[in-house]
């Protein structure tokens, strides 16, 4: 009985730091989203005509704006143009979808570890017994 109680508490605790990595990723990729919307907002409100673009792997170039619209990849390498008003429209459906999936996370770690301290609880009765 101990050695099956043991099991399920270690496939718990396996579980609850799977959740719990899941979780700390949603809250980065949240915070990036957050952080990107605020810069879009910061764009939109600007005057300037020059700006800095990253080309990548922290390689930036200075360029002139010729427009305030973006070109947002929708899938499959396709690019749609897009207002930045519109652009923070996509943004806060994806910060609403990992608010939703962070609270999913939320709810069964919370539920796993309930149900890990109820394990504990049974098998230090258990071992109080013998």
């Amino acid at each position: 009985m101990d050695q099956e109680l043991l099991l399920k508490a270690s496939m718990l605790e396996k579980q609850i730091n799977e959740l719990g990595g899941n979780l700390e990723i949603v809250n980065q990729q949240l915070s990036e989203l957050i952080q990107f919307q605020e810069s879009i907002k910061s764009f939109q409100e600007s005057n300037s005509k020059e700006m800095f673009s990253t080309i990548g792997k922290g390689v930036h170039l200075k360029t002139l704006l010729v427009e305030k619209e973006f070109l947002v990849e929708v899938g499959a390498k396709v690019l749609v143009k897009k207002t930045p008003e519109e652009t923070i429209k996509v943004i806060e459906e994806q910060i609403n979808r990992l608010n939703e999936l962070k609270y999913s996370l939320s709810s069964q770690l919370d539920n796993h570890m309930f149900a890990l301290n109820d394990l504990i609880k049974k098998i230090e009765k258990s071992q109080n017994k013998g």
